[in-house]
């Protein structure tokens, strides 16, 4: 009987010649049967363990003595002879059946017993199974064969698990049908390692269907591993079969899926893994969509702008799926809780978390999006995307803001808008040539105008949304007038562009005379001015610049007056005017030219505060602009008497000294005849001038 075996040892070429096994086989059978009836007698259990054992084998040598089944001819035959034997006496021992009540006669056992010898049979017929399939593996001429040898491998381990009532069994099952199923990563197979992935998402929706029924052979924990396995399987040919692909894209969509819908013992996910599958869930469509958009006909272009812009939209759709949804009562737990379940109670306990965080990975990528390939034209459905995703964020910030009084929510509402914006632009420059550098400047005037409109819609009171409109007011102007130095785009449209926008803060601070408004407002006035003298009328003297800052001085001064201490007013007051006045006075009087504008500027500068200070009631005024007048005069007098004749400026001068003295003798005769009068009229200035400030 040992004789093949040496041989086979001894000599490894040559095949040995096992005709003697077929021959004796029967004899193995009754060797194993006398072995069960001595083990009857009185001897140990080990001759059950033995005569099972040569019945398990002469049995085999029996069956594949038919020809055409012999190991030597037919390997992988043989090993399915073996699987067959081992169901057969799995059959036939696990029940009330003939051959069973022969073999608890013979062996004279019962009870716990028969239930040991029953194990160790078992055990017996895997090992012979698994024995005759790897020497179907190794011996046989088609490989093709090993995936079928495996599987039926398998059949076993199942079928001894089912009869046990355990796990261990149905577990290495689980391991070996996933090794068949991809066996042509290593052996030819009928089922190419590409198709393998069907298969495995079947056995997963059948093991997540049956996990309840299957529960008293298979524990509920044990089927979870398999069903993780079953999902890192998926997983490994998403990843090889490349997630872009239509296989990746099915897969991953249809694993999303089952991942759902796999059942679990609660609907709170509290183990790891539970929590990886319910992110996995959350994640699936922005998978799909970021590879979906990254396909092209070569394979895939991840510096594209069309991957990364559907992975925004996903995001930022899922978030606000998660921000639509209702708050759910409190209520008993599902009969059967899937992973849909645990993924609702994540978004019920986590929604303003959850969508606030899509929010701002939407928001970021849609910022980012604005430098990747930005000199390439988008399409017309990326550009479709882009700017109604920007736009849809932007709504969605100034719901949140607006909701929750949250001035960081409503900042980025404006961004988003101002994205949106510049989506157009870009698109407008890159695809037609009518658009030009300064219709920039055109359109942040329209922005501005848009945001001033807005503004006084907004409530008063609602200091997040007010604060993120102003400081779009205040950055409009700066950004307009920054692009227009840094282009060149000329002087022309920086005066308009500081015109309207000081036109537009006007008309926001018009409601309020200490309005903040009124700052920026006055100081775009005086910057227009400047602008104009400097830029364009090319104005090179002093005043010029002097006197438009002090009249901006002067009227935030007035609008301001209930802020400032008359003190402080009046020390204000008196340096503007006198810098005015000054100014104005040093190029009338000292200037060699004495060109009369000069004399005009100084003249209507006086007539002006004069008129001012009427009208304000502020005496300073009236007395800075009479003394401007008064020495105007003069010095025109002075002027037109120097560059007069001798003989001119003697009869001026006692012309003027004449007057004088007329004047001053006339008004003396007046004032002592109507003195009274004259003093009543007095007293009634003078206590007029003494109510103004």
């Amino acid at each position: 009987a040992l004789r093949p075996a040496f041989q086979a040892v001894a000599f490894p070429g040559v095949m040995p010649d096992i005709g003697l096994y077929h021959l004796n086989s029967w004899l193995a059978v009754a060797l194993g049967l006398m072995a069960l009836r001595q083990q009857g007698l009185g001897a140990g259990m080990w001759c059950g363990w033995i005569g099972g054992g040569a019945v398990i084998a002469g049995a085999f040598f029996l069956l594949t003595a038919i020809p055409g089944l012999s190991p030597v001819d037919q390997p992988a035959l043989a090993g399915a002879c073996a699987v067959f034997l081992a169901h057969a006496g799995i059959v036939a021992v696990a029940r009330a059946t003939p051959l069973a009540a022969l073999a608890r006669r013979l062996s004279g056992v019962d009870g716990q017993g028969w239930i040991d010898l029953r194990r160790m049979w078992g055990h017996e017929l895997l090992v012979g199974a698994a024995v005759a399939i790897a020497w179907g593996i190794h011996a046989g001429r088609d490989p093709h064969h090993v995936a079928p040898l495996i599987a039926g491998l398998a059949t076993v381990l199942i079928h001894l698990g089912i009869v046990r009532v355990r796990s261990r069994e149905l577990m290495a099952a689980a391991a070996l049908i996933a090794l068949a199923l991809h066996a042509d990563a290593w052996w030819p197979s009928w089922l190419a390692l590409e198709l393998a992935v069907w298969p495995v998402l079947a056995w997963w929706a059948m093991q997540a269907a049956l996990r309840a029924p299957l529960s008293p052979w298979l524990a509920p924990g044990r089927s979870d591993l398999i069903i993780v396995g079953l999902a890192a399987l998926a997983a490994w040919h998403i990843a090889w079969q490349q997630p872009w692909s239509a296989t990746g894209l099915v897969v991953a969509a249809v694993g999303a899926v089952l991942a759902a819908l796999t059942p679990r013992d609660r609907d709170q996910s509290r183990h790891p893994a539970e929590i990886v599958a319910c992110l996995a869930v959350l994640v699936a469509p922005t998978w799909l969509a970021f590879w979906l958009g990254a396909r092209s006909d070569g394979g895939i272009d991840l510096a594209a702008r069309a991957p990364w812009l559907a992975a925004a939209c996903a995001v930022a759709l899922t978030g606000l799926a998660i921000s639509l949804t209702r708050q759910v009562r409190e209520s008993a737990p599902p009969m059967c809780p899937l992973i849909a379940h645990q993924v609702a109670r994540i978004i019920e306990r986590n929604r303003d978390v959850l969508a606030t965080a899509a929010r701002w990975i939407a928001s970021a990528a849609v910022a980012a999006l604005l430098l990747v390939d930005h000199q390439r034209a988008a399409s017309p459905l990326g550009l479709a995307a882009h700017l109604a995703l920007a736009s849809g964020l932007a709504i969605d910030w100034f719901r949140c803001g607006a909701r929750e009084r949250s001035l960081l929510a409503n900042v980025l509402g404006q961004v988003m808008a101002v994205v949106a914006v510049v989506v157009v632009r870009r698109q407008l420059a890159l695809t037609t040539d009518w658009w030009k550098l300064e219709y920039d400047v055109w359109a942040t005037l329209a922005c501005s105008a848009i945001a001033t409109g807005v503004k006084q819609l907004v409530p008063r009171g609602e200091r997040a949304q007010h604060l993120p409109l102003a400081a779009m007011l205040l950055i409009a102007p700066a950004f307009a007038l920054t692009w227009t130095v840094v282009h060149g785009l000329g002087t022309d449209l920086a005066l308009v562009a500081i015109g309207l926008h000081s036109a537009l803060f006007a008309w926001l601070g018009r409601e309020e005379r200490d309005s903040p408004y009124h700052l920026v407002a006055v100081g775009g006035a005086v910057a227009f001015m400047l602008v104009l003298f400097a830029a364009k009328l090319h104005v090179r003297e002093a005043h010029a610049y002097i006197v438009p800052v002090c009249l901006g001085v002067l009227t935030l001064t007035q609008l301001f007056s209930a802020h400032t201490a008359p003190a402080t007013r009046s020390a204000v007051r008196l340096v503007a005017l006198a810098a005015m006045l000054g100014s104005s006075a040093w190029y009338a009087l000292a200037d060699p030219s004495h060109r009369i504008a000069f004399h005009a500027t100084l003249l209507a500068l006086s007539l002006l505060a004069m008129v001012i200070g009427g009208v304000l009631r502020v005496r300073l005024y009236l007395a800075l602009g009479f003394a401007g007048v008064a020495l105007d005069l003069v010095a025109i007098v002075a002027q037109a008497i120097g560059h007069a004749g001798r003989e001119a400026r003697i009869a001026a001068l006692g012309a003027l000294v004449l007057m004088l003295g007329a004047a001053l003798v006339g008004g003396a005769i007046a004032y002592k005849v109507h003195r009274v009068a004259i003093d009543a009229v007095i007293a009634r200035w003078r206590e007029r001038f003494a109510r103004w400030e």
